[in-house]
């Protein structure tokens, strides 16, 4: 029996309108909204964030890598309680102006399931591509 129940993006596929989503594709999908928004950007909610979508805006060194981690791990642990982020890494791609963030982490409610979350943002046209696993 499942235990959250929601609707997530993509609200219209083929076979219905808002389809239900539970669980873990649920909290996924939470955490991945929750990644791709930038903090002020909720009314109401202005920590609510994290620093990804400022990064296609940005230049961002080596130096600032660990604050930008930081800032990924705090707003995960401050809004999702319902997972454990077991490690963020990011790299940068200099030659073609990407970075890509990979998270990891297990959903609570099932410590066995574990997901992957990657993410390229480019300064060129924003968030470059996402997966999840």
């Amino acid at each position: 029996m499942a235990l959250w129940y929601g609707y997530n993006p993509p609200f219209i596929n083929g076979r219905s309108i808002l389809p239900l989503q539970q669980d873990t594709r649920l909290i996924k999908n939470d955490l991945l909204q929750l990644l791709l928004t930038n903090p002020g950007e909720r009314v109401m909610r202005s920590s609510l964030g994290s620093p990804i979508p400022r990064l296609q805006f940005e230049s961002v060194t080596s130096l600032e890598i660990e604050a930008v981690r930081e800032d990924i791990l705090t707003a995960v642990a401050t809004y999702e309680p319902r997972v454990t982020i077991s490690d963020v890494q990011i790299t940068l791609q200099p030659d073609d102006s990407m970075i890509t963030i990979n998270i990891f982490g297990s959903v609570n409610l099932n410590p066995s399931d574990k997901f992957s979350i990657s993410i390229g943002v480019t300064g060129i046209g924003g968030v470059a591509f996402v997966r999840t696993t």
